[in-house]
């Protein structure tokens, strides 16, 4: 029967041919399964980049300018001497008095709770607000300008919104 409907070479044929096609089709449903889950832990990243950013921007504000328009407070200390703000340099006095009266700053992404200096072997001195638990806390080395110059570390404390 040469000339019949199925000949052994044409089973071949069509058993690699659906073989391969399995393959192909496993291989794409991977490759699309895998950047899926990759794509939402890339979300679930820039959305931890973005609270992260916020928060260092805040404190980069909070040590490197002076002005206490809300939500962010810049501490600097201005000499007005040279005209300009010292950076890293924390006028005390200015902090406390933008900061009377504040409960909580609201940001974007999250909540300063308290902001706070601290000198070496001393505890912590909170402008406002007080530590919490699950909130992070940022801190920044400056210089404490007063009626003496002190270094120390100023802080806050940040809560997710």
């Amino acid at each position: 029967m040469e000339g019949g409907i199925m000949r052994n070479d044409g089973f071949v044929f069509t058993s690699d041919l659906m073989l391969a096609f399995v393959v192909v089709c496993t291989t794409l449903f991977i490759i699309v399964w895998m950047a899926g889950s990759h794509a939402t832990g890339l979300a679930d990243k820039i959305s931890d980049f973005s609270e992260q950013r916020e928060r260092v921007f805040f404190m980069d504000y909070l040590v490197k300018t002076h002005g206490n328009e809300m939500p962010a407070i810049g501490a600097a200390f201005f000499d007005s001497g040279k005209r300009r703000v010292m950076e890293n340099v924390i006028d005390t006095g200015f902090l406390a008095e933008a900061t009377a009266g504040t409960d909580a700053i609201v940001l974007q992404h999250s909540v300063v709770n308290g902001i706070f200096s601290q000198f070496p072997g001393e505890e912590r001195l909170f402008f406002f607000g007080s530590e919490q638990e699950g909130c992070m806390i940022l801190e920044r080395f400056v210089v404490f300008s007063g009626m003496s110059q002190r270094k120390g570390k100023v802080g806050a404390v940040f809560c997710e919104v």
